[in-house]
């Protein structure tokens, strides 16, 4: 329902909403916001989630898992539900990425970063395979997001530790 409100808040031209927690009348935003205000609606819910993104999101940031293609199919069905494009709902995705040019220097990688968050390597590795994180040689890399890209996910967002003296190669090695 709040998704629905800020929907009709943000409506040009300005309209109501009667829901069952919350009301609005039609009136004006002064000053009006420049553009377009976009929402997005992200999360890992199997059912409900893609069924709010669909129905209202311009954006849905569908996390990592098994069932990816069904989360995204399920947002699509959704949106087509709701009288909407489902080609217009944006899909990205956000998480930490391990990249390395070679075997050898992503194992140094992993191991770093283990150390750094107090693993061992083995436990390190079972958390990022746990949480479905991109891990790979940047060929591998390209491949999984290619795999991404054939689902519908145009944006990915990185988040967590990343190597700033790294970022260039590491974007351009990997097609960003």
């Amino acid at each position: 329902e709040a998704l629905a409100y800020c929907q009709a808040a943000l409506a040009d031209p300005p309209v109501g909403f009667e829901g069952e927690h919350y009301s609005l009348e039609a009136f004006p935003i002064a000053p009006r916001p420049v553009g377009t205000v976009k929402l997005l609606v992200g999360g890992s819910g199997a059912v409900k989630t893609p069924r709010l993104a669909g129905t209202y999101a311009d954006e849905f940031n569908v996390y990592m898992g098994e069932d990816l293609d069904k989360r995204i199919a399920r947002a699509r069905e959704a949106a087509a539900a709701a009288g909407r494009d489902p080609d217009a709902l944006v899909f990205s995705s956000a998480s930490q990425v391990i990249g390395a040019p070679d075997r050898k220097e992503l194992a140094a990688r992993i191991e770093e970063l283990a150390v750094e968050t107090g693993f061992t390597t083995d436990e390190y590795r079972e958390r990022l395979a746990r949480s479905h994180i991109p891990v790979g040689t940047y060929d591998e890399l390209r491949e999984r997001f290619a795999g991404l890209a054939s689902l519908g996910i145009t944006r990915y967002y990185l988040q967590g530790r990343f190597d700033e003296d790294l970022a260039t190669e590491f974007l351009e090695a990997i097609g960003g």
